[in-house]
């Protein structure tokens, strides 16, 4: 799940250190679900750097939005386990790392407060949360790879 961010006023000498809600390792292992991805031969160097770009870019949106915390439900994502993952691309940009599914609310309130011109600022796509509903949880995917269609809020 997602948690907003209180704000108290910093004074004005102080250096306000921002915590980010997503790490490498948050990305790499779904959150602590997977550990085993971080051993994986499949986890190149490339696929690093990807992922460490992606964290960045969500990361900055995030807090823009002021969420401090963030689930991972799908990060990056071998090919067995692509395979295994219930309606999957078979080339899933999770396999490359440039992917990332964060966890909703029922409501879908994450997905709500992400506008076309946030992912125009941040330079991310969102799948459309029509699509990102489960049986039990709901997420946001959000990813650094430009879409067929080019919109930034796209359908899969």
């Amino acid at each position: 799940m997602f948690s907003p961010r209180s704000n108290p006023s910093p004074k004005k000498e102080e250096k306000v250190k921002k915590e980010n809600a997503l790490t490498a390792e948050n990305v790499i292992t779904s959150s602590g679900r997977y550990k085993d991805r971080a051993d994986s031969l499949e986890l190149t160097e490339q696929i690093r750097q990807n992922i460490d770009a992606l964290v960045n870019k969500v990361n900055d949106l995030l807090n823009e939005l002021g969420i401090e915390r963030a689930d991972v439900t799908s990060g990056f994502r071998t090919q067995s386990s692509n395979a295994a993952t219930k309606n999957a691309a078979k080339k899933s940009n999770h396999m490359n790392g440039d992917a990332v599914d964060i966890m909703d609310d029922k409501d879908q309130t994450l997905a709500a407060k992400i506008t076309k011109d946030l992912l125009i600022k941040h330079d991310l796509f969102m799948e459309s949360p029509k699509h990102t509903k489960g049986a039990r949880t709901n997420w946001v995917h959000l990813q650094t790879t430009k879409t067929r269609s080019g919109n930034r809020i796209f359908i899969p």
